[in-house]
């Protein structure tokens, strides 16, 4: 019984891991999306990385900001990364 527990765990934990990786393509982004000068694009997931890492560092409709990082998915029309400030 304890040999079959621990078998049913290891197939678990196995696929609770193999649930969170990314995936192994890029999707197909559009024209224009992440300009360099602002942001750097992600390698699978379709979303643009904000230079400037602050709330005010991207705009639009679908922006995320978390763990001190700005950016937003390449489904979102209407975001962009803003340039930072000079000081």
């Amino acid at each position: 019984m304890k040999v079959g527990s621990f078998l049913c765990l290891m197939l678990c934990l196995y696929n609770s891991v193999d649930a969170g990786k990314a995936p192994n393509l890029s999707p197909e982004l559009p024209d224009g999306f992440c300009p360099k000068s602002t942001g750097d694009i992600t390698a699978t997931t379709g979303e643009c990385m904000c230079s400037w890492q602050a709330k005010e560092g991207c705009q639009g409709s679908g922006c995320e900001y978390a763990y001190g990082l700005s950016w937003y998915h390449h489904s979102c029309k209407d975001c962009r990364c803003m340039p930072e400030p000079k000081r």
